[in-house]
């Protein structure tokens, strides 16, 4: 991978992995997916004490890691009580496959469980945390959603051209549609989406 097809992933990824200042929040959703790192960071902002509650709804869709056997949102949460989180604290239903499924679900979810939030920190893996964040953020206007990327590192790999590159494309066709908050691409983005859209190998 040559230096500038690595440069227009870079500046895609740092654009998607939206990030905000942390505050107390009334509860952590966490978005479930291949990777466990969000589990991880969740469990930090809990032990952190920015809420009292880690929400999920998620299960297998798109992004997902078919290969555990108990499933992805039991996976999760084992990995959460793995971290030291304690039982009642999890709140967890299969509700979602997708984005705004998680969006116009989880919510309710929460209302069930009394809790009425007005801020609520957004955990997900990096390139999807800004379609996340304006999904939750459309369906729900009236609550301050709070951006908090989990930890991974970019690695330059062929499977995360194609992800950054399906991420720009479904904030697109979301915008348009009038699922998420509309997202106007800055001018170096959307360059770097047209160098990388000829090198896709694998269309999520």
């Amino acid at each position: 991978m040559n230096k500038d097809t690595k440069g227009a992933i870079k500046t895609i990824y740092n654009y998607l992995a939206i990030s905000d200042r942390l505050q107390k929040a009334d509860a952590i959703f966490v978005a479930t997916s291949f990777s466990l790192t969000p589990a991880k960071k969740a469990a930090e902002l809990y032990r952190k004490d920015y809420a009292n509650y880690v929400v999920m709804v998620g299960i297998e869709g798109t992004f997902s890691d078919y290969s555990w056997k108990d499933g992805q949102l039991a996976t999760y949460r084992k990995e959460l009580l793995k971290y030291g989180i304690p039982e009642g604290v999890i709140i967890a239903e299969p509700l979602a496959t997708n984005s705004l499924e998680e969006a116009v679900k989880s919510i309710p979810l929460m209302k069930k469980h009394r809790i009425n939030p007005k801020k609520v920190i957004i955990v997900d893996r990096p390139e999807h945390q800004r379609r996340e964040w304006a999904t939750f953020t459309k369906q729900w206007p009236v609550i301050k959603f709070i951006n908090c990327p989990a930890d991974e590192p970019l690695i330059y790999s062929q499977k995360m051209l194609d992800l950054v590159v399906a991420e720009l494309e479904r904030l697109k066709k979301y915008s348009e549609k009038g699922d998420i908050v509309f997202q106007d691409f800055p001018k170096e983005v959307f360059e770097s989406w047209q160098f990388l859209n000829s090198k896709v190998v694998y269309k999520f």
